[in-house]
């Protein structure tokens, strides 16, 4: 029984010589590992400039009111940017409400509704690479985003002090993924009335004394009639401008006979 108990003391004292012995690596290692966790989720992986937005561009850049909200030929305007980052696009919008977003997005295509906020999400339909950047510079990688729209009835602004159709300013945000915004640009568009197509750019007015008959004329071929905005005079919204749909649909709208209030 002592040789069995003092074999037991032996083991017991050599084991804690071990642990005396191991300990001091098993610390080194657990702080060294504890040092690469924390450099790891310290590392900056961070980007503070907003994403550069550039080449706003709208075709086409006048569209007529949509009074039925059925967005028929020339009826739809396709609103484009180009956007670029040094690290990943979480989304790109254009506010909408000035011409009719909201609740209801005055769209017929694009890449979703702001909730009822006014705002469109633009869809991404592209990338292009550009190289003409300095040669200590990598090439710059673009994504082309876009979104259909057509507008509300009402939303054409025509000013009588300077005899213009005021434009809007639809305001685009693009925004990465650390929620820097690029807010300063914006693209232009021009809403017309339905119709209003005399003289090219409009009177702010749809009547039968201009309008009609000038667009009786102009599907009949009359000299000095040439000049008219197809999307305007499509009073139809079948893609053609005739006398037989467009011009008397217009005289009858303008002379107020029933059925014919809605210029499509």
């Amino acid at each position: 029984m002592k040789k069995i108990e003092a074999l037991t003391v032996g083991i017991v004292v050599l084991s804690m010589f071990a642990y005396v012995a191991i300990a001091p690596v098993i610390l080194v290692i657990a702080q060294q590992d504890n040092a690469i966790s924390i450099g790891d989720a310290g590392a900056s992986d961070s980007d503070n400039k907003p994403p550069i937005v550039a080449n706003p561009t709208v075709d086409p850049l006048i569209i007529p009111e949509d009074t039925d909200n059925e967005p028929l030929w020339g009826e739809l305007a396709e609103l484009m940017v180009n956007v670029t980052d040094e690290s990943k696009i979480k989304n790109v919008t254009v506010k909408l409400s000035a011409i009719g977003g909201g609740s209801k997005e005055p769209m017929a295509m694009g890449g979703g509704s702001g909730g009822g906020s006014g705002l469109a999400v633009m869809f991404n339909i592209g990338n292009y690479t550009e190289n003409n950047l300095p040669a200590n510079e990598a090439p710059a990688l673009w994504t082309v985003y876009n979104y259909s729209i057509n507008t509300s009835v009402g939303t054409a602004r025509w000013n009588e002090t300077s005899g213009t159709y005021e434009p809007y300013y639809l305001q685009v945000n693009a925004t990465d993924r650390y929620d820097n915004s690029n807010t300063s640009v914006s693209i232009e568009l021009i809403v017309m009335k339905n119709g209003d197509v005399m003289p090219y750019n409009g009177d702010g007015e749809v009547d039968f004394m201009h309008d009609a008959l000038y667009l009786v004329r102009h599907t009949k071929g009359v000299p000095g009639y040439e000049n008219i905005r197809d999307n305007i005079a499509d009073v139809t919204g079948d893609g053609e401008v005739d006398f037989m749909h467009d011009a008397l649909y217009l005289v009858r709208h303008t002379k107020g006979v029933p059925g014919y209030e809605i210029l499509h």
